[in-house]
């Protein structure tokens, strides 16, 4: 069995068009980037930058205001070939 250990920069920028009722605004990109490495077994994740809640007024839905948030993360997955 061989074991890839190279390190790889990959970036990944994704829009989230699903919502958390349970999940408060400030902590929903920190949320979803946990969700994400989770659903990928990681090995580890870590947090390194989040943004604060910005609002975007050119966005609005049905007089709603669109929020931002943003957060850079790191996440560890060994990957195993055969």
């Amino acid at each position: 069995m061989l074991v890839s250990t190279m390190p790889r920069d990959e970036s990944l920028i994704f829009e989230l068009l699903e919502y958390k009722h349970d999940v408060a605004d400030n902590g929903s990109a920190v949320w979803f980037l946990q969700d994400l490495a989770n659903e990928q077994d990681a090995e580890g994740s870590v947090v390194i930058e989040q943004s604060g809640v910005l609002e975007a007024p050119g966005l609005m839905y049905n007089n709603t205001l669109a929020i931002v948030t943003s957060a850079v993360g790191q996440m560890v997955k060994f990957l195993s070939c055969f």
